[in-house]
């Protein structure tokens, strides 16, 4: 179902937020029955706080370019604008200077605001969903079309797989060649697959909005988010350094929890960099695979000699 991936995620990365707010939650009533609280320990909390609604802040500021349908603007500016407040809120808490041990009525008037924010952004998240799931065919259709047409003009890029079409500001279009024994149609479904199954579980990889197929030319592929980026080698120093860090951080958690073989994602081929958001995408999906225990112990050595995360 088109845009399940994008629900999975956004429900993911809230819940996590969620989590981190019971916790301070229950800290917080700790701090009430006390009466007094230990700075340290308390900080904890509310940075892990501060870091998860950044997280999920930006998620939707990401997402927003693709759903900002009429009807939806309104609701995502406002919900954008709960977790600038909610981050606002967590920094004059985190920032304050007080001793050792305080008074908990000090605290109540943003922990209270906080909460309340809290609430209307989850509800407003859960109206937001719906909403996209009943517009979703509406920008899937409409790529399609646009992919149609895409495939008279010359592609924008050519691997040694693949042609790629530019469908604007928001999506490309990648169709497989028929090369040898493979099949383009198991090529496109098994990289969509790939990319819905790596993006909601929060891997770094371009969103997919759907599979493509031109009836006419038996043509197979994938409708994908365009990514701004550049590659590894044209990258200055500092955007270098950053984005080997990612790099070798998302490429661990694919080895270790994912047990998948990246094959030839390397950090200087098949990476685009965003400048802008400082992110890293790993791009070419298709070819990834399940791999065995030494095949995954001979990655790590790879990973490792690109020194630390």
């Amino acid at each position: 179902m088109l845009f399940f991936t994008f629900r999975k995620r956004l429900g993911y990365i809230n819940a996590v937020f969620r989590d981190a707010w019971i916790n301070f939650t229950l800290e917080f009533r700790q701090i009430s029955k006390k009466r007094v609280y230990n700075k340290q320990e308390f900080n904890k909390k509310i940075i892990y706080l501060l870091e998860q609604a950044k997280i999920l802040e930006d998620e939707l500021k990401r997402e927003s370019k693709y759903y900002l349908f009429h009807d939806l603007k309104e609701n995502w500016i406002y919900l954008e604008g709960l977790f600038e407040d909610i981050i606002k809120l967590c920094l004059i808490i985190s920032n304050k200077n007080f001793e050792e041990t305080i008074e908990i009525k000090e605290l109540k008037v943003e922990l209270e605001t906080i909460k309340i924010k809290l609430n209307q952004a989850e509800k407003l998240i859960k109206s937001i969903s719906n909403v996209i799931l009943d517009n979703s065919n509406r920008l899937y259709k409409s790529l399609v079309e646009i992919a149609k047409a895409a495939l008279y003009e010359n592609p924008i890029a050519e691997g040694g797989g693949a042609w790629i079409y530019n469908l604007g500001e928001l999506a490309i279009l990648k169709i497989y060649k028929k090369l040898g024994i493979n099949n383009p149609k198991e090529d496109a479904i098994n990289e969509y697959n790939l990319g819905k199954k790596f993006y909601s579980g929060g891997i770094q990889v371009p969103f997919f909005f759907g599979l493509f197929h031109s009836k006419e030319d038996n043509l197979w592929g994938v409708i994908m988010e365009k990514v701004h980026g550049t590659p590894f080698h044209d990258l200055l120093r500092e955007d270098r350094l950053e984005a080997t860090k990612q790099y070798r951080s998302q490429i661990k958690y694919i080895i270790d929890r994912l047990k998948f073989d990246p094959m030839d994602s390397k950090i200087n081929k098949n990476t685009l960099f965003d400048e802008k958001r400082k992110k890293i995408y790993l791009i070419d999906l298709d070819v990834w695979t399940k791999a065995k225990a030494p095949v995954l112990e001979e990655l790590r050595r790879e990973i490792n000699q690109l020194g630390p995360s």
